[in-house]
């Protein structure tokens, strides 16, 4: 009750605790309502995570199962529609990378660090080939000329002593065991210089997309306020020196984002300046997005539901489907 207290317009379909859950005021599972809404929306794709198995910090881990059971729900229900699915395969979760390596302490180095019996590097594979594989057939799973798409969240923690030879491994491991290659798309961090991570992610990765660059750091003004401008300038220059390296870019884009939103005792908004939620603002940012996209035409939304920091574009009392028409209208040509 405190949660749903403060929100800024609460959700059409009230608390919930989980899209699997039953609405208490109908039979009707809220994961078939968001489906629908989804497809109303024209949206193409959904990014579905896909916990690791091996390469987790507390094994045995049962993260790979219930995502894997969440995906099979979202794929056979039957509002799913023309909907297809990415994988998000997060290195954050394994806690096995977040602090970079140096000279004095290369034990985050993947392959070196062990989990369980294999190295970090040996775990990753084995998600890759025995757990995420299972998908790669699948007809609603999302592929880019022939190639399954898998997201990682955080590649830009995946720390390796040499990230060409590794990622060339994985792939050539997932070729051999099931025939496909891979269309993987790597995480930069948000609001850094394209090269500052080139040793993890030049010719390693097929396309790179930021984090959400709707966050913004601490006494951030220049970037709230001119917020649109500097995203694209930004993503721009971004673009270019992937583009370089032979890699795509796929933008990211939210409706705001307010991280004083869930805060008992919220700081000044001077001292944590944000963009709240605005149809506006989240216009804006679709248009920069188009003038930003690359090859594929790729645009990914974050997020669907991230009520707590009120970044979502879900359905709710106040703006309805406001969202989901601006999506339809920035993004189809015949909606």
């Amino acid at each position: 009750d405190k949660v749903i207290s403060i929100f800024a317009t609460p959700p059409v379909v009230g608390r919930y605790t989980s899209v699997f859950n039953m609405n208490s005021d109908s039979t009707e599972r809220i994961l078939d309502i968001h489906l629908r809404w989804i497809n109303q929306a024209k949206i193409d794709y959904v990014l579905l995570s896909c916990g690791p198995k091996y390469m987790s910090a507390l094994p045995p881990s049962t993260s790979f199962s219930n995502d894997s059971t969440n995906i099979e729900k979202v794929i056979t229900s039957p509002e799913i529609g023309n909907l297809k699915f990415a994988l998000k395969y997060d290195f954050g979760t394994t806690l096995l990378g977040l602090v970079a390596a140096s000279a004095k302490d290369s034990s985050m180095i993947i392959e070196k660090k062990m989990t369980g019996t294999i190295t970090a590097a040996d775990a990753m594979i084995k998600d890759f080939v025995e757990c995420l594989s299972k998908f790669y057939s699948y007809d609603r799973m999302l592929k880019v000329d022939g190639k399954p798409v898998i997201y990682i969240a955080n590649a830009y923690h995946l720390f390796s002593g040499n990230a060409i030879a590794f990622y060339a491994r994985l792939r050539l491991a997932v070729k051999q065991a099931t025939g496909y290659d891979l269309f993987i798309i790597g995480q930069q961090e948000r609001w850094s210089p394209p090269a500052r991570y080139e040793y993890l992610l030049k010719n390693t990765v097929d396309a790179i997309y930021h984090a959400r660059y709707a966050e913004i750091d601490v006494n951030d003004f220049n970037r709230v306020y001119e917020f649109h401008p500097l995203v694209d300038q930004n993503w721009k220059y971004s673009k270019n020196w992937f583009n370089a390296w032979g890699t795509e870019y796929v933008p990211n884009i939210s409706p705001g984002w307010n991280q004083n939103l869930g805060n008992e005792n919220p700081i000044s908004p001077y001292y944590l300046p944000y963009n709240a939620n605005s149809q506006t603002f989240f216009n804006k940012f679709c248009t920069v997005a188009k003038w930003n996209a690359d090859k594929h035409n790729m645009v990914l939304i974050s997020s669907w539901n991230y009520w707590l920091y009120d970044s979502q574009i879900e359905p709710s009392v106040g703006y309805g489907t406001a969202y989901l028409d601006i999506v339809k209208k920035q993004f189809k040509v015949n909606p």
